[in-house]
């Protein structure tokens, strides 16, 4: 296994269990919504919750890390990629619906399940797939792209992220009482999809490797964790104000940027400057591969352990119980999707 490897899964093995606690709602995720902010759970809830957003900005950047710096024909974008992405869609989308329509199933069901399909779609947590479609979709252009940006593209591309997201945020809530024009989003600069997949390039390519210190690493995580409690506080403010609303999340993916970017940096460093022995890489790699499993079968694993958020909260308290909860609903995901992955078709899909 090549050493570059251990990072890229490493991360995704920390964004997993993110999505996962995302995904708690009242129970962890949103725990704080009955707290009082007195209680430490009310703000080790928030900062979870908040700090965890940056879960897709990391699959997509480690995408962008993986994908841009490749050279391919567009037929195979086309069939290797996204017809590959597409087929897992579509085949987890019909387990679901029939999971959720199993007492009502017929034939008359086929023409609303494509058009759940191809519009709300037909799991809430698969939106991330269809975003990474439309971000495949553009991998042509992204690639040629990157071969022209510069270092100080790429920083120039951060602050106008930083101010259209973060600080616009801001002034949107307290300020001008109203979101900003939505003519001033920027595919490059705002889009997801496409602004995290060229800051991995940017991390894995760009930033030459005598940066990548344990120092550097340390302080750009500290940045990171930093600027998620300022979130948590200027959440906390906001909804000291106004009350629990529809907004409530509004500021939740907005402060993203900057702690993406350094927990990527701290790990790709970590992994880097100490590389692990072969034994503990190879054993880091069976448990990256079977993250995107997990995420396609999280709302199965967490209606399978739902029970546990009934039994352990009285034991050991309502946060400790949610964590506990997400570690044994990933946990089981890593043996249920490695037994899976043993037949040669789903380990050819996931």
């Amino acid at each position: 296994m090549k050493n570059k490897a251990v990072h890229f899964e490493v991360l995704r093995i920390i964004a997993i269990f993110f999505v996962v606690f995302q995904h708690t709602g009242e129970y962890g995720a949103q725990l704080y919504y009955n707290l009082e902010p007195t209680s430490i759970s009310y703000w080790l809830s928030m900062f979870t919750y908040m700090f965890g957003k940056i879960a897709v900005p990391i699959f997509f950047m480690i995408s962008g890390a993986l994908l841009l710096k490749k050279d391919e024909p567009l037929s195979v974008i086309l069939k290797k990629r996204v017809l590959r992405i597409f087929l897992v869609l579509l085949i987890v989308s019909v387990g679901y619906y029939l999971i959720e329509n199993m007492d009502n199933l017929s034939f008359a069901l086929i023409p609303d399940f494509f058009k759940l399909f191809f519009t709300k779609g037909i799991q809430k947590n698969l939106w991330y797939l269809y975003s990474y479609i439309a971000a495949l979709l553009m991998l042509p252009f992204l690639r040629i792209l990157v071969k022209k940006l510069k270092d100080e593209h790429y920083k120039y591309l951060i602050v106008i992220n930083i101010l259209l997201t973060s600080v616009a945020s801001v002034c949107s809530a307290f300020w001008l009482k109203k979101d900003i024009h939505p003519d001033l989003e920027i595919p490059f600069a705002t889009f997801w999809n496409i602004f995290y997949m060229l800051m991995g390039y940017y991390l894995e390519y760009v930033i030459p490797k005598k940066n990548y210190t344990n120092k550097n690493a340390v302080k750009f995580l500290f940045l990171g964790i930093a600027v998620t409690g300022l979130c948590v506080l200027i959440s906390h403010f906001y909804f000291s104000k106004n009350g629990y609303t529809d907004k409530n999340l509004i500021f939740s993916k907005k402060f993203m940027t900057l702690p993406a970017l350094a927990l990527y940096f701290f790990v790709k460093t970590l992994c880097q400057n100490k590389v692990p022995s072969e034994r503990l890489s190879k054993f880091i790699l069976f448990l990256g591969s079977n993250v995107f499993g997990i995420y396609l079968a999280d709302s199965l694993l967490r209606r399978v352990f739902i029970s546990l958020l009934d039994i352990l909260p009285p034991v050991i308290g309502d946060l400790p119980a949610c964590y506990l909860y997400v570690f044994i609903c990933v946990v089981a995901g890593f043996i249920v999707i490695g037994l899976l992955r043993l037949i040669p078709f789903v380990r050819k899909l996931i």
